[in-house]
């Protein structure tokens, strides 16, 4: 029974073990995620600022300049819109940060847990003398670290369920961008027909260059996400295996204890 007792505590530990070295990948998605953030949110003020040059530049083209003064305008709605779900993606990147720090803490601390049940294991096997004593210790242990597991397991689901909602807000960001670059085109072929183009054509340029950085920002950030959110999924997945594992440990003490208890 002992035998079963420290190989079942090892698996778990060799689980978490992992679990914890992977959870450190979190502290560099923080800082994508805040650097993405700022980019993007610096990103929607210049179009704004582009958006009302290029409004008053259309102004003083008159009846030539309207259909970039429309263009202008809708511009400026997007960038509010852009604003807008960088808010949102800031306020959800705070509570990701939030959340992967209890994770952290919540695996270490199961991973002591199941440290200490195999260390008592081992002396429960060594100091025959102290049976008893060492016994309920390993009782009270594993059902703590089953505690801790499964609090271990929630923070892990919760996780998962932040940076899902990471991605759907990077999917609208991504379709509002993709947009926005369309109505950037479109500008750049009304702006070759007026007789200012030059104003025009540096004003688009500055938003093409702005798109086109976005563009790359978003896949990098894009892709880390999936990356994590990913192997959260798989720290979910493995939740029936080791909460059996864990079950298999408290009968295993059991069958320990009474055996304990016989003896003496």
């Amino acid at each position: 029974a002992l035998e079963r007792l420290l190989g079942d505590c090892s698996e778990i530990e060799t689980f978490l073990t992992g679990l914890f070295g992977q959870i450190g990948d979190l502290g560099a998605l923080q800082t994508n995620l805040e650097e993405s953030s700022a980019f993007v949110l610096s990103l929607a003020s210049e179009i704004r600022l582009t958006s009302r040059n290029a409004s008053v530049a259309a102004l003083r083209l008159e009846d030539a300049g309207k259909t970039l003064g429309v263009i202008a305008s809708i511009m400026a709605q997007h960038s509010e819109e852009t604003a807008r779900l960088i808010k949102g993606l800031s306020g959800r990147i705070q509570n990701t940060s939030v959340t992967s720090r209890d994770v952290a803490f919540r695996v270490a601390a199961a991973k002591l847990q199941v440290e200490m049940a195999t260390s008592f294991g081992r002396e429960l096997g060594e100091h025959a003398v102290a049976a008893h004593t060492v016994s309920a210790s390993i009782m009270a242990l594993v059902e703590t670290l089953s505690d801790g597991v499964k609090n271990a397991f929630s923070a892990c689901e919760q996780l998962h369920r932040e940076l899902t909602g990471l991605s759907s807000t990077l999917d609208e960001l991504n379709k509002l961008l993709r947009t926005l670059n369309v109505v950037h085109i479109t500008g750049k072929v009304e702006a070759a027909r007026a007789s200012t183009a030059t104003t025009f054509d540096a004003l688009f340029a500055t938003i093409a260059s702005e798109l086109d950085r976005a563009h790359v920002t978003m896949h990098r950030f894009g892709r880390s996400i999936s990356e994590i959110s990913a192997r959260s999924r798989s720290w979910v997945d493995a939740r029936d295996g080791i909460t059996k594992l864990l079950s298999d440990v408290s009968r295993t003490c059991r069958d320990i204890d009474a055996d304990v208890t016989r003896a003496a």
